[in-house]
């Protein structure tokens, strides 16, 4: 799938968010209209080691990474090869009406590697628990 930066909105958390449009013809005059919204995290830059931080900067590192990606893809399939760029248009104005707030929030950042951290964390316990047999399966 081909992407074309559209442009950056900087946040007010001095995160910054990357529009892309990822729009293809599907056949004839018909289009799938894509807008993907991406914004790189480093946990360097949002995790402040405070001792009210449940793991430690390094503890987060080795189980997410250095950087993470949160994407949020908007789609609309079957568009009229004439209306393809006022859809997009539309969707990036109802992106940046209803998502930047919520995505410039100072806490955005530092809760969106928690969540990922939680969730490797958990993984990690179900593969353990697989490895030694602990979890029943069906059969």
């Amino acid at each position: 799938m081909e992407e074309t930066h559209i442009r950056e909105i900087p946040l007010a958390n001095n995160l910054r968010v990357n529009i892309y449009n990822a729009s293809r013809q599907l056949v004839g005059d018909r289009w799938l209209v894509r807008l993907i919204a991406r914004m790189r995290i480093a946990v360097d830059d949002v995790w402040d080691g405070h001792a009210a931080e449940p793991f430690s900067k390094s503890a987060v590192k080795e189980v997410t990474g250095e950087t993470l990606v949160f994407e949020q893809t908007k789609t609309r399939h079957f568009i009229d090869e004439a209306e393809k760029d006022d859809v997009f248009q539309s969707m990036l104005d109802d992106f940046t009406r209803h998502s930047i707030t919520y995505l410039a929030h100072p806490e955005f950042g530092r809760r969106f590697i928690l969540k990922r951290y939680n969730e490797a964390k958990q993984r990690q316990a179900w593969q353990q628990a697989d490895a030694v047999g602990e979890i029943p399966r069906e059969g």
